[in-house]
């Protein structure tokens, strides 16, 4: 029996540029990563980046800068 729903769109390669996944930071503004297990045992990345929302203060982006 067939699946009902709605086909899938068309899967294309990611822009130049353009995270491969949606809502991730783009590949360039990460500055560390880290992992976090809970308690029941499932596993988180924690993604510092460089990138701000428009409400965040200016100071507050300025503070995370990539060191070498």
């Amino acid at each position: 029996m067939a699946k009902r729903g709605r086909p899938s769109p068309p899967t294309t390669p990611p822009a130049k540029g353009k995270p491969a996944n949606p809502g991730l930071p783009n590949p360039k503004s990460v500055l560390y990563e880290r992992s976090l297990v809970s308690p029941k045992g499932r596993r988180y990345r924690i993604i510092t980046t460089t990138e701000t929302d428009p409400y965040d203060p200016k100071d507050h982006a300025e503070g995370r800068k990539r060191h070498h």
